[in-house]
C-alpha cells in the first residue's frame, strides 16, 4: 500500500501479490520459527528446573529455620515459587513424555529468528514491485496523474458529509 502512494507503475496485481506472498512467507517462518513448541527444549528446561530445586531449596530451608519472622516470610515466599516451578516442570515432563518433535516434525527451529516479519515484509514488498512489473494497467497509469495531485494538495477531494 505505501508504494501506491510514490509509484506510478504500482497497480492492484503487485497489491495482491504482495499481500499472497508476504502473508504466506509470515505463516511459513512462524512455522518453522522458535515461535512454535519444541518438546525437546521444554523437557530439557523442565528436567533442569526439577534437578535445580533441591539447590534453591537448601538457603530456603536455613531461612525457615533461622527465627527470624522476617525471613521465614520471605522464606515461605520463595518455597512456594519453587514449589509452583517444579510442579509446572513435572507438568511438562509429563505433557511431552513421548514426543520429541514440534507439531511440524521439527526438533528444533529451521529459523532463528523470532520476528518473521523481517524476512517476510521485504518479501512482500518484492512482489508488489515484480507483480506491478509483470501485470501493466494501462487505465491506473493514466490516473495516476490527477490521483497523486489529489493526495498531495486535497484538491477535488470528496467533501465532508452530514451524518
Amino acid at each position: 500500500m505505501l508504494l501506491t502512494l510514490f509509484w506510478k507503475r504500482c497497480n492492484t496485481g503487485g497489491i495482491v501479490l504482495g499481500m499472497i506472498v508476504g502473508t504466506v512467507a509470515a505463516i511459513g517462518l512462524v512455522m518453522v520459527s522458535p515461535n512454535l513448541t519444541y518438546p525437546k527444549a521444554v523437557k530439557a528446561a523442565a528436567q533442569k528446573v526439577v534437578d535445580g530445586a533441591p539447590a534453591r531449596m537448601a538457603p530456603i530451608t536455613e531461612a525457615l529455620a533461622s527465627g527470624d519472622a522476617a525471613k521465614i516470610a520471605k522464606a515461605e515466599k520463595d518455597k512456594a515459587a519453587v514449589d509452583k516451578a517444579v510442579a509446572a516442570a513435572k507438568a511438562n515432563l509429563e505433557k511431552f513424555k513421548g514426543d520429541d518433535t514440534s507439531i511440524m516434525g521439527l526438533e528444533k527451529p529451521l529459523f532463528e529468528l523470532r520476528n518473521p516479519g523481517l524476512i517476510s515484509i521485504p518479501l512482500g514488498f518484492l512482489a508488489v514491485i515484480l507483480g506491478s512489473l509483470l501485470y501493466r494497467d494501462k487505465r491506473s497509469e493514466d490516473m495516476w496523474d490527477e490521483l497523486y495531485v489529489r493526495q498531495t494538495t486535497g484538491i477535488l477531494a470528496a467533501k465532508a458529509t452530514a451524518h
